[in-house]
């Protein structure tokens, strides 16, 4: 299947959930719960199949040095594994905090008077 219609398929499915109002179904929480379990397993397998069919490639990766953390040209951080780990996290939890802001802001849209 083409990307495209793959992706506008999925946007059309979701959308049809909204429309119905399903969205706070905890049988749809399930099947998307599941299906990212699934799409994580078989992200996992792949890259492991990869790995093993092309060990050239993961090994030129282990080997490459670690990126400085910059901004506008100042050094922040030099690069290792220790900068790598604390701001991969850093960018994940700012993502997972931006999600939930979002999410408890949209539960309490109409319940607070703004004077």
């Amino acid at each position: 299947m083409d990307i495209e219609v793959a992706t506008i398929c999925l946007l059309a499915f979701f959308a049809l959930l909204t429309i119905w109002g399903i969205t706070d179904s905890a049988n749809v929480a399930l099947l998307m719960f599941t299906a990212h379990i699934t799409t994580l397993f078989v992200l996992i397998g792949y890259s492991i199949k990869f790995a093993i069919d092309n060990p050239d490639i993961l090994k030129d990766n282990w080997a490459a040095p670690f990126p400085d953390i910059t901004a506008d040209d100042y050094l922040i951080a030099k690069g290792s594994a220790a900068t790598a780990l604390t701001f991969g996290f850093a960018s994940s939890l700012l993502g997972a905090c931006l999600y939930a802001q979002r999410t408890c802001m949209e539960a309490d849209r109409g319940t607070h008077v703004v004077v």
